[in-house]
């Protein structure tokens, strides 16, 4: 059965998972949403840790996001089985990211 799954989350300094693909199912990314809550621009990371390989790849980094600004991410993602969404800002409390996906059950073969 497809879920529809929204989850929210602040950045701090260091990296933390936004989003991880629960057991038993894999997550289409529909949406990435970057927001600036504070009073000046900040920068952020968005990384993708693939738990087949144990491998982290950058999706963005270093991104400048001024003050009140928002930035919507659509581009095709996909997360097998335990694969996480990981995020940090280089200013705590002030970026916030929406995160958007549809999970599915992961069929094994």
């Amino acid at each position: 059965m497809r879920k529809k799954r929204t989850v929210h989350f602040t950045a701090d300094i260091l990296y933390a998972p936004v989003y991880t693909a629960p057991a038993r199912f894999e997550a289409d990314v529909k949406s990435i949403i970057v927001a600036n809550v504070g009073t000046s621009a900040a920068t952020f990371d968005i990384k993708y840790y693939e738990k087949l390989t144990d491998t982290t790849h950058f999706i963005v980094k270093g991104v400048t996001i001024s003050r009140g600004q928002m930035i919507q991410i659509t581009d095709p993602l996909f997360l097998l089985v335990n694969d996480k969404l990981i995020v940090s800002a280089s200013t705590a409390d002030t970026v916030k990211f929406t995160v958007t996906v549809n999970e599915e059950p992961a069929y094994t073969i």
